[in-house]
């Protein structure tokens, strides 16, 4: 009995133990996932921070390393851009426009740095002051086209530049050939001026020349506008009886004409004068006595067309003519004629073509 009571109550104990324990179990059980997630929530926090720091930290690295390279490619830009505003000066003052090929380096350099400036630079370093983001592109792009536009430009003037390189050079900066639009694109002054003889008849303005002697400068052009005749007045001075100042100018001229053009000729038909005089006999007969070039009345015989002096001259291509004047006013003077002789046959030809047509 004893035995069975004491196993009995063994039993007892040990269930109501274990009950007990069942009870804590499921207590702890209870409140687990509280705990739990708690434990969680503080841990992603603490790994959350660590990743923002991590990557604080990366972000500080990468700028480190990037600020140089950054700084090294603005400053690279600039030096690119520099030079080649050098490389364009150079060609202005040498030609008077620049390259197809270095204005649009220039405009994509213009436009990288423009882009580089927005986002790296300081504010006080943008291309585009005081102007809104939004707004920069369309000030960024409205620039873009004004460079291709100065680029078209520059390429036509380069190509015009061009063709009056390749025709023959003229007297006074100005080309054989060339058309009077051609010349004013570059850089001649010109003004229409009327003559009955000839077509299309400009004044040049500023015709290239050394020594100033003319002041008075025509380009005859022709039906079909191309350079073949240029005339030249020297200045107008007041000279002696004898025509010193003239003559001086005139040989001076006629050395320079002769060296460059060759087949130098003389023309000169003085003023003859007859006089009566009596021979060995006592009779009356007429003499013609010729007075020479710079007598005592020289001037005067000029002006009146009593006495003529000029030169031709020739290469078989140019053919000029330097001349003696003296005007109205007693004023002299020297004049050079310049053709262009194989200009001159080809506008006849053209000419007489055009009649054919017509008929």
């Amino acid at each position: 009995m004893i035995k069975i009571f004491a196993s009995l109550f063994a039993v007892l104990f040990l269930g109501k133990f274990a009950y007990a324990q069942l009870d804590f179990l499921a207590e702890d059980e209870a409140k687990s996932p509280e705990q739990s997630q708690q434990q969680e929530n503080v841990l992603d926090s603490y790994i959350q921070d660590l990743e923002e720091a991590a990557k604080a930290q990366a972000d500080a690295r990468k700028m480190l390393y990037e600020k140089p390279k950054i700084l090294q490619t603005v400053e690279e830009k600039e030096n690119i851009a520099r030079k080649h505003d050098e490389k364009i000066e150079r060609l202005r003052e040498k030609y008077g426009f620049g390259t197809k090929v270095a204005a649009e380096e220039k405009i994509n350099e213009n436009k990288s740095a423009t882009v580089i400036s927005e986002d790296n630079a300081n504010p006080t370093d943008k291309q585009v002051d005081n102007k809104p983001k939004d707004q920069q592109p369309a000030v960024v792009e409205a620039q873009a086209t004004a460079d291709k536009q100065s680029v078209e430009e520059n390429q036509t003037d380069v190509a015009e530049n061009t063709a009056l390189q390749a025709m023959d050079a003229a007297p006074f900066g100005l080309y054989w050939g060339a058309s009077a639009d051609d010349l004013q694109k570059n850089g001649t002054s010109l003004e229409k001026v009327q003559d009955k003889e000839f077509e299309n008849v400009y004044l040049i303005k500023n015709a290239v020349q050394k020594q100033q002697t003319f002041t008075y400068i025509l380009g005859r052009f022709g039906q079909s506008n191309r350079l073949w005749n240029i005339y030249a007045e020297s200045s107008k001075m007041e000279d002696d009886a004898k025509a010193t100042k003239v003559l001086e100018l005139y040989h001076k001229y006629y050395n320079a004409l002769a060296r460059k053009y060759g087949n130098a000729k003389e023309i000169f038909k003085p003023y003859v004068v007859e006089e009566t005089a009596k021979d060995d006999e006592e009779k009356e007969k007429v003499v013609k006595k010729t007075n020479p070039m710079g007598g005592n009345n020289f001037l005067q015989e000029l002006q009146e067309e009593k006495a003529i002096l000029y030169a031709t001259f020739g290469d078989g291509k140019i053919a000029a003519n330097l001349s003696v004047n003296v005007d109205k006013e007693g004023l002299s003077y020297i004049a050079v004629d310049y053709r262009n002789l194989p200009l001159i046959q080809k506008e006849k030809q053209e000419v007489f073509e055009q009649i054919l047509d017509d008929l």
